[in-house]
């Protein structure tokens, strides 16, 4: 666990070269060089592949690809849409008792108050 802000720049290429040498697949050679043998996705959201991509470019001078960096392949994931469209799946199916099976849509969410989560929505209350 790496306890650095990918905020901070500095911080950010820490975590980008930790992740590199210990999830990225490579084989070091005789002469000392580093081939690497994959790219590995590194997900994130879009303010993290903007850091991660400006931390990656201050790397370019490297010698080979391993020092470049270029074993990390920065996504954006919008796990966050998704998370939103469960919710409410969760509130419409399950809270509002429009379900045949119910089971179907348990999703494991944390625990909220549902009661001002629907009034805050006139058209779901």
């Amino acid at each position: 666990m790496e306890f650095l802000n990918p905020n901070v720049s500095g911080d950010m290429a820490q975590l980008l070269q930790h992740n590199q040498e210990k999830y990225v697949p490579y084989i070091k050679l005789k002469d000392g060089q580093t081939e690497l043998v994959a790219t590995i996705p590194l997900h994130g959201d879009q303010l993290f592949k903007e850091r991660a991509r400006n931390a990656i470019w201050t790397f370019r001078d490297g010698e080979n690809p391993y020092e470049r960096l270029e074993g990390i392949d920065t996504e954006f994931a919008d796990w966050h849409a998704k998370y939103t469209l469960y919710k409410v799946i969760k509130i419409l199916y399950l809270y509002r008792g429009q379900a045949k099976q119910t089971t179907i849509f348990v999703i494991p969410f944390p625990k909220f108050h549902m009661h001002n989560y629907l009034h805050s929505f006139p058209i779901l209350s």
